[in-house]
């Protein structure tokens, strides 16, 4: 699996045109007149540097890692000749998570360095067909992750979830997503390295 190195080049933020995405998104919120809009959002505050958490979470063996049978898979949009090769976090790119009761397929629509290039925004599309549990059930429509600096060193990630459920699932929905997500947390913390400590000052020889 290629690995992706994110830039640290603020002008190399990147998306799909702004048409595109409007578009896109108003496709994919497309559900039965009974579904209803769901959105997930966890926030947590970790003693990890922002450049270090934006590189792990736009390094897809981050996410390649999963117990057999699931899998997640990344793909580059296909070339003139017809073929597609392995992709990673670029706009554009595709990918799928999948395996019993969930397919979960998206584009990479949005990655956002920040002015300073350490790390803001990225954003995944879903794609028409992503479920959980079924189409009658759960549509996934967007995964976003923003990062900022907080005080002593750390950073605060947040993310968000949103999709399409049905009336009898929302309160399920919203529980898998309170005991999913801590567990990213952990693997944030266990994968992630601490930040250097700050050298102590050379003594002034004139003192």
């Amino acid at each position: 699996m290629n690995q992706v190195n994110p830039s640290t080049n603020a002008d190399d933020h990147t998306s799909m045109p702004p048409a595109e995405i409007a578009r896109a998104a108003a496709a994919l919120r497309a559900a039965p007149p009974s579904f209803r809009p769901h959105r997930h959002e966890f926030v947590l505050t970790v003693s990890r540097p922002r450049p270090a958490i934006w590189t792990w979470i736009n390094d897809p063996t981050t996410f390649t890692r999963q117990p057999w049978p699931y899998r997640v898979e990344f793909l580059t949009p296909a070339a003139d000749d017809g073929r597609s090769g392995r992709g990673g976090f670029e706009v554009g790119h595709l990918t799928t998570h999948h395996g019993p009761l969930f397919n979960l397929p998206g584009v990479i629509t949005q990655i956002d360095p920040g002015e300073d290039g350490l790390g803001r925004h990225r954003e995944l599309i879903y794609t028409y067909g992503a479920n959980v549990l079924g189409m009658r059930a759960i549509r996934p429509t967007a995964l976003r992750f923003w990062l900022e600096d907080a005080a002593d060193r750390r950073t605060t990630l947040t993310m968000q979830l949103d999709s399409m459920v049905h009336p009898s699932m929302s309160a399920i929905w919203g529980l898998v997503q309170r005991a999913f997500w801590p567990t990213f947390k952990w693997s944030l913390l266990l994968m992630v390295p601490k930040a250097a400590p700050k050298p102590n000052p050379e003594p002034d020889p004139a003192e």
